[in-house]
């Protein structure tokens, strides 16, 4: 199992810039628990970067455990068994979740 550092770190080999085409967004998670931390996901207009450590005002921002963020990863793999979340269909669109990124 990825560790929720490694989680964030595959997200940008996971963004899908042409569903992101002219969005303009920052996304942040505060991430608690075990492996507490804070990341932020920037999108200009099709360009992901991951930003460690987050930024001041972030368009939205989510708050769960570590705990909470792997099993969300889980989902979005599960995703392609034909089981979703409504937040896998929502950011599903921006990055692409196969079950080769996630070994």
């Amino acid at each position: 199992m990825m560790t929720v550092a490694e989680l964030f770190e595959a997200m940008t080999g996971r963004f899908d810039s042409a569903a992101a085409a002219g969005m303009t967004k920052t996304f942040q998670w505060n991430i608690t628990g075990d492996e507490a931390g804070v990341w932020a996901f920037q999108v200009i207009n099709g360009v992901g970067q991951l930003i460690p450590g987050g930024v001041e005002n972030p368009d939205t921002t989510f708050t769960t455990s570590s705990k909470d963020w792997i099993a969300i990863d889980v989902a979005f793999h599960m995703r392609h068994f034909g089981y979703e979340l409504h937040i896998c269909s929502k950011l599903g669109i921006l990055f692409s979740w196969s079950l080769q990124a996630n070994p």
